[in-house]
């Protein structure tokens, strides 16, 4: 499985220890390994360092190649300015696709400043995910159980369980939400439906590029 780790951003959201040179990915925050370290530690057992790429930021990329100089420098790849996820997958998608001369394969895709306490659970989730998008052809979002009714986050509502597959339970997505207010978040966890979406996706490279084609034909 490929992974692509999104390292990009303006260094805003954790203004002012992040700067726009040193987003927070890039900071020592938890422990004496920086967010960007951290998520590669956590899969770098399930795949090879040649199917992990980082998309970046042309200005990050010196700190990005010194912070993972296990990776070859070709996998660090840069985008001259930021456009959001879309452009990153897609533009990750398009490499993996060339690299493997057109061969279906699979990817995940993970914000690199993320913080996961149970690694293993985490690395096998993913594993999972990658068997079912590949046997089935769907796009896998990963969504984490909500602890209380956060407003900063987007949630996935959740339909019947489709299937389970090495202990995961596999959900049909019903609706996505952005943002609440506190009374619709307080809703969402009361009816135990929903999701804090993680941000984190799994899918093959062929499944990704015929949605962007169809959804998405000026990105394609």
């Amino acid at each position: 499985m490929y992974i692509v780790l999104m390292a990009g951003g303006a260094g805003t959201r954790f203004w002012p220890r992040s700067r726009q040179n040193m987003p927070k990915q890039l900071l020592k925050i938890f422990g004496d390994r920086t967010m960007l370290q951290q998520t590669y530690d956590r899969i770098k057992d399930i795949t090879e360092n040649d199917k992990i790429l980082v998309i970046t930021g042309e200005n990050l990329k010196e700190e990005v190649l010194d912070q993972l100089p296990q990776l070859p420098k070709k996998n660090v790849i840069t985008e001259p300015f930021g456009k959001n996820t879309a452009p990153c997958v897609a533009l990750a998608a398009t490499i993996i696709n060339k690299r493997e001369n057109k061969q279906n394969v699979a990817m995940a895709v993970l914000p690199a400043d993320h913080l996961v306490g149970d690694v293993e659970g985490f690395q096998n989730i993913l594993k999972t995910a990658e068997k079912y998008a590949l046997d089935s052809g769907t796009l896998i979002t990963l969504g984490i159980k909500p602890g209380y009714p956060e407003t900063g986050y987007g949630y996935i509502q959740r339909n019947s369980k489709l299937v389970e597959l090495e202990g995961q339970k596999i959900y049909p997505v019903k609706t996505f939400a952005e943002k609440p207010n506190l009374d619709t978040a307080q809703r969402f966890i009361e009816s135990g439906d929903f999701f804090w979406n993680a941000g984190i996706f799994v899918w093959s490279t062929f499944s990704i590029l015929a949605e962007f084609e169809q959804q998405l034909p000026e990105l394609f």
